[in-house]
């Protein structure tokens, strides 16, 4: 998985090749008026996977799903691969043939820190895995490409380095998006990136890159797609507008969550709904829909973006969706019931725990907060809900282990629960609990 590492680490480095290098503009044309996208990102395939590897079926799943709908570009932001082994880029390379035989999409696609990465320390030079990316993908890993007059630039990191080194080709970035404005300065221009612009979509704040934010902020016509977080497409947080418009594109591996909860960054459920996104680009209006590849289904409301891109009139900012937001809201039926002590399974081991009846939203529970006090202590701690299952599946009573803080004896607990943005319900479930060891 994409945090950890250890032995493995990075390949080692045995060039100092910048890279950053951009290609001559190529030029397609599409006869439609609605250009349909294909967005997908962080495959991580394994080594030698078999057909039947779960990261390979979703990538099936994705790619029929693409072909079904008929797209025009494929947008792929980046770690394709688990350890850019060549056995992990193939399953990609022979289903986009297989999918796409007749007709192949232009496609987009990036390097991420991943297809940097290689098992063991087995030394090769930056430029050899740049070259086999492009052997294998079909893309090199900075290309400009116009569709229709759109716009699409390609920017891998430089290196596998988590901070994706995208100031050391800053120069080069602003040269290509500058020649994309001055083309036509109405039309969105569309960037690929692996890791977020920094303090944008969600997941942005933890594995965002601070040089694409200050890059891009000078540029209200970039519509930015990027990977490497995983965070989750449910959340309305993965759509963001300020200076510019970006958008998180989660995985079709697993989902990954901030960290700080007690039930962990990587939740049970990581593995229960990987999702892609079709854009559709109209002169007017881009819409973007979710698609959950386990469920076979769209989730959740399109997301509508107004062109030309103005950013007075932008919908999705920040502040005006925490205006709008509203805070979760208990039951009286929870009030009613309490807490309840129960068991849960952590790790394989049933271990003490709580129970109470969910909140509700008009979107999702994002977390609860508890806090714990008694027997000489207070302790708060919060868990994530099990919204990443998908929200059709969340348990109507939540249920987690006992902070592993508490001493053994009798506590009085309260929770509450907390939205997306962040507002907290005004009501909470109380109750008492005994904890032993």
């Amino acid at each position: 998985m994409k945090k950890r590492f250890s032995g493995l680490f990075l390949c080692l480095i045995l060039s100092v090749s910048c890279g950053g290098q951009f290609s001559e503009i190529q030029r397609f044309s599409i006869y439609k008026e609605t250009l349909t996208v294909g967005i997908m990102s962080d495959l991580q395939i394994p080594e030698n996977a078999a057909d039947d590897n779960l990261y390979v079926a979703n990538t099936k799943k994705a790619l029929e799903y693409f072909r079904s709908q008929n797209i025009d570009i494929l947008i792929n932001a980046g770690d394709l691969t688990d350890l850019s082994a060549n056995s992990s880029y193939d399953p990609y390379s022979q289903l986009l043939q297989t999918v796409f035989a007749d007709k192949r999409p232009v496609t987009v696609q990036v390097m991420g820190n991943h297809d940097y990465w290689n098992s063991y320390g087995k030394a090769e030079t930056l430029q050899k895995l740049r070259n086999r990316f492009q052997e294998m993908a079909g893309d090199a890993p900075w290309s400009h490409k116009t569709v229709n007059g759109y716009h699409f630039l390609a920017i891998s990191p430089v290196n596998g380095a988590m901070d994706g080194s995208y100031a050391l080709i800053e120069d080069k970035i602003r040269a290509e998006i500058e020649t994309a404005v001055a083309e036509n300065p109405k039309n969105p221009v569309f960037v690929v990136t692996h890791q977020h612009p920094e303090d944008t979509v969600y997941g942005s704040d933890d594995w965002g890159n601070a040089a694409l934010t200050k890059i891009f902020a000078d540029y209200p016509q970039i519509v930015s797609f990027s990977g490497h977080s995983h965070y989750s497409l449910l959340d309305e947080r993965s759509v963001w507008q300020g200076s510019f418009t970006a958008f998180n594109t989660q995985c079709v591996s697993y989902v990954e969550l901030e960290k700080g909860k007690e039930n962990g960054s990587i939740p049970p459920c990581a593995e229960d709904s990987p999702m892609v996104m079709i854009m559709e680009i109209s002169s007017d209006e881009l819409k973007i829909r979710r698609y959950n590849l386990a469920e076979e289904r769209e989730e959740k409301s399109p997301w509508i973006i107004s062109l030309p891109l103005t950013p007075s009139e932008f919908r999705y900012t920040t502040e005006k969706r925490l205006a709008a937001a509203t805070a979760p809201v208990f039951p009286e039926s929870a009030t009613a019931s309490g807490v309840k002590p129960t068991t849960v399974k952590t790790d394989g081991k049933s271990v003490a725990g709580f129970t109470f009846t969910a909140a509700e939203h008009p979107d999702f529970v994002h977390s609860y907060e508890a806090e714990f006090s008694g027997n000489g202590q207070t302790v708060t701690a919060a868990f994530f809900s099990d919204f990443c299952a998908g929200l059709d599946k969340m348990s109507p009573n939540p249920s987690f282990a006992v902070p592993a803080a508490l001493k053994p004896g009798e506590y009085d607990v309260k929770i509450t629960a907390v939205e997306s943005f962040g507002k907290k319900s005004a009501n909470q479930v109380t109750g008492k609990l005994t904890v032993g060891r």
